[in-house]
């Protein structure tokens, strides 16, 4: 009787632990493929005043870790970021305070919290379910040659935690080896602070740098998604001697097809479009930033002219909206069309 007591009892742990397993946010390594994460104070504390918390977790089976957060209430000034990798080093996903990250999933096996807080006030924090999803992506770096795969993480030629080099000039295409197109889409969305200025990543529609170009990103530029309109994709990296950076990573999947309207907040670069929406900045539901002075060129894609249509247009007094050898207009809206 007392080894069936006793069973029972390792049981019900076993299966409590499985169940209730909770992670408070501390500066720490876990791993694991279940639970809750939580901030400082747990699920019903507020986190404390003066915080600064690293929390890297990684994935208990190989796959690729996935954060569902439920809940999300930091006060001002206090943040949680997050990194794709086990260290912060790697690739920023974001940073989160009021407004909720939603599900957050690695490329790799790991995922690193950064959390800060300060001495003024706190709240009841966040919740998050953890889980382990699909097989971690392939990782490939910018070099040259050609690539031919349905899925993968793209990283410039410093990889997911080092700045990329000086003095480049590399080519490196990707195909889907299959009818469907390819499409990609970034982490770091903007590159004001991961290419340096006087670097350049050129994006091309094809197999080669001949294919019709999609886009010019430079140092500010909104890093959008792209989607090609046969099977392959093709990037050139060029980089100066002067300095170098960061560096983007992003991750490409196959599609049946593209997206009905592209969408281009204003940032810096050359966009080469025929149909598309442009906002300013703050996108279609934010305000734009204070302090701007940014130039965005759109030229057409199919080497027809292009028209704007601006459905709106609200800005404040001295700021300007100027079309190059046109008078000033107080705000963009919408954008683009190509006519003969």
């Amino acid at each position: 009787m007392s080894r069936i007591i006793t069973l029972l009892s390792l049981l019900m742990f076993v299966t409590t632990s499985l169940v209730s397993q909770t992670y408070n946010m501390s500066t720490t390594t876990v791993t694991t493929c279940s639970g809750t994460f939580y901030d400082s104070g747990g699920a019903a504390g507020n986190y404390g005043n003066n915080e600064n918390f690293t929390m890297t977790f990684t994935s208990g089976n190989g796959n690729r870790l996935s954060f569902n957060f439920s809940a999300m209430n930091i006060s001002g000034g206090d943040v949680l970021s997050v990194y794709d990798g086990p260290t912060a080093s790697h690739p920023f996903m974001g940073s989160y305070a009021s407004i909720s990250p939603g599900i957050i999933t690695s490329t790799g096996t790991s995922l690193t919290f950064v959390f800060t807080s300060t001495s003024s006030a706190n709240s009841s924090g966040w919740a998050a379910t953890i889980s382990c999803t699909t097989p971690a992506l392939t990782a490939y770096s910018m070099s040259n040659g050609t690539v031919t795969a349905c899925s993968g993480a793209f990283y410039d030629n410093g990889g997911p935690a080092a700045n990329y080099s000086d003095n480049q000039n590399i080519t490196q295409t990707f195909c889907s080896g299959t009818t469907d197109r390819l499409q990609f889409s970034f982490i770091n969305t903007f590159f004001a602070n991961v290419l340096s200025v006087g670097d350049s990543l050129f994006i091309y529609d094809g197999n080669n740098t001949a294919a019709p170009p999609l886009a010019i990103l430079v140092n500010g530029s909104f890093f959008e998604t792209y989607t090609s309109s046969g099977t392959c994709i093709t990037f050139r990296f060029k980089s100066n001697a002067t300095g170098n950076n960061t560096g983007w990573a992003g991750q490409f999947t196959c599609v049946t097809s593209a997206p009905a309207q592209q969408v281009f907040n204003m940032s810096t670069g050359v966009r080469y479009v025929c149909n598309a929406l442009f906002y300013d900045n703050g996108g279609p539901t934010n305000s734009y930033s204070n302090n701007l002075n940014i130039t965005q060129t759109f030229t057409s894609y199919n080497g027809e002219r292009l028209t704007a249509n601006f459905s709106s247009m609200t800005m404040a007094g001295g700021d300007f909206f100027i079309r190059a050898g046109m008078p000033p207009l107080p705000a963009p809206g919408l954008c683009c069309q190509c006519t003969t």
